[in-house]
């Protein structure tokens, strides 16, 4: 989803089929198991290239070719105040100054503004 929309891919007719090249396909899951069972499924007759495992960032993150040549990331992020608020629409604080102060900023410099 996009907003409310919808986003499709479609294939190409073989003849017209260029490899892609140059981008992944990102998809963001809530639950551990769903994108453990997601990674599995992509995967198969793939490539791995990062095994799905836990990140600084994430509960599970990987990556992968699958059997048609399409890179995937799949990413489960740790669930923290600030992905709640972001999820829910919330703005997250300014980072801002704490990054032109030099100080250690975590957590997401940005999240969705409210419509």
């Amino acid at each position: 989803m996009v907003g409310d929309e919808v986003l499709m891919g479609s294939d190409a007719p073989p003849e017209r089929y260029e490899q892609a090249k140059g981008f992944s396909v990102t998809l963001s899951v809530d639950d551990p198991g769903d994108a453990e069972r997601i990674f599995r499924d992509l995967s198969q007759n793939g490539t791995v290239q990062m095994p799905i495992q836990k990140t600084f960032w994430a509960v599970r993150f990987g990556m992968l070719v699958d059997q048609f040549g399409i890179p995937w990331m799949i990413n489960c992020e740790e669930v923290t105040p600030l992905t709640l608020r972001a999820k829910a629409g919330v703005a997250a604080p300014d980072r801002g100054a704490e990054i032109a102060e030099g100080r250690k900023v975590t957590g997401p410099l940005c999240a969705p503004r409210p419509r």
